[in-house]
Order: structure tokens, then sequence, then C-alpha cells
């Protein structure tokens, strides 16, 4: 049987728009063009191959023991859909922002409610995505344009994260204060404990 590898790549040449700012790609951020990164990826693609099926089998390891077959097929699709629902970009200081997706809405983006239910998995493997989730949401609430005293929903349309587009960012009465407190505290907690 013969083996073949190909790679195909997108080039998004800018990522996001973080407050009227472009942003690069996370893996951009030493300068990296597309062609250097797919003759990277492909040149390293037998020793990270090897690291994803370890990782993969002991995802599935821990999860079968903690639950179940069934449970440990659930966390091994999770886990990849959860990563999928980001973006990961380089901040304008270099700072990670790792920005949440809804993916079947309005497309908000860093949507505060997208992230409090995925931080378990990244709390676990690397907080700093955690805090990378958490910085454009308190980077919008500490502006002059959220007037409000509550944390925001969301801090855009995916790839705009230019303000809360969740009811239109300023009717009162569609707001969520009570959840995206609860959400906000309780994430900003778990990751100062992970840290």
């Amino acid at each position: 049987m013969q083996k073949g590898l190909f790679a195909v790549g997108y080039d998004d040449i800018k990522s996001i728009e973080y407050f009227h700012q472009q942003l690069d790609a996370y893996w951009r951020k030493d300068g990296e063009t597309i062609e250097e990164a797919i003759k990277q990826a492909l040149n390293e693609y037998d020793t990270v191959f090897e690291k994803c099926e370890r990782f993969a089998e002991k995802l599935y390891q821990d999860a079968s023991a903690s639950g179940s077959e069934k449970y440990a097929d659930l966390a091994s699709l999770a886990y990849r859909q959860a990563i999928a629902a980001h973006k990961i970009v380089a901040g304008p200081d270099g700072e990670v922002l790792f920005i949440s997706k809804e993916n079947f809405s309005n497309g908000c983006a860093a949507t505060l409610d997208v992230t409090y239910p995925s931080i378990p998995q990244f709390l676990l493997y690397n907080p700093e995505l955690v805090k990378g989730m958490l910085r454009p949401i308190f980077k919008y609430a500490s502006t002059e344009v959220w007037h409000y005293d509550f944390a925001p929903h969301d801090v855009g349309t995916y790839p705009l994260l230019n303000g809360q587009v969740y009811s239109n960012g300023t009717t009162p009465d569609w707001q969520m204060p009570v959840e995206e407190c609860g959400n906000m505290l309780i994430c900003a907690a778990a990751v100062a404990i992970a840290s």
C-alpha cells in the first residue's frame, strides 16, 4: 500500500479585527509566512503525529476510567470541537488571545457563555488559553463604550471584535447580567487557581 502526505493551508492574512486593530494569527507572531509554516508542519509531521496519537490515547483512557467507553468517545469528540470553536491570535502586545466563536447562532465572538463551558479542558491542559479567552472580555468591559456594571455577553461578531452585538449591545432588556457575571467570576477564579 502506498502512503502519501500532502498539506493544504489557508492564510487568512489578518485573523481578526480587535477593537479596530487588525491582528495576525498566533503562528505569525514571529513573522513566519504560510509557506514556512507549511514546510515546518511537513518537516515535523511524524513527531507531531506521534505526540497527537499519544495524547488522544491518554485522553481516551482517562475518560474511559472516569466514566465509560461512551464517555471516552464523547470526550474525544468534544475536545476537538471545543478547540475548533476558537481562534488563537497574537494580541497587540504579543499576548495570547483565544477567541471563542459561536457556530450556530449569530456568530458572536469572545462570548462569555461559550467560554464558560469550554474552560475545563483548557484549565487542565493550558491555563494560558483560558486567560486568552478572558482578556477580550475584560478589555471590552473596561472601555467607555461598555457602560453597564456587569460583564458583556460578547465582544463582537467573528471576526470583528469591536463591541457587543448581542441585543445591539445597548438594549438593557436583552442583557444577561446574572449569567454573564456568574460565568466571569467562575472563569476568573478557576484560572487563578489553575495558575
